[in-house]
C-alpha cells in the first residue's frame, strides 16, 4: 500500500482497488487506507 502510494498519486479508493487485485482478499476500507497513510506520512514530517 504504501509503495503504491509513493509511485503513483492514486487516491484512497485507487488504492483500495490495486490491493484487490494484487490478492489481498481481506476487505480493506477507504478509511483503512487513509489512516494507514496518513500516519506514516506525519510520522515522517
Amino acid at each position: 500500500m504504501l509503495q503504491i502510494a509513493k509511485s503513483t498519486s492514486f487516491g484512497y479508493t485507487r488504492i483500495q482497488g490495486e490491493d484487490h487485485k494484487l490478492g489481498i482478499k481481506k476487505s480493506i476500507r477507504q478509511t483503512t487506507v487513509r489512516n494507514i497513510l496518513d500516519n506514516v506520512y506525519c510520522r515522517k514530517m
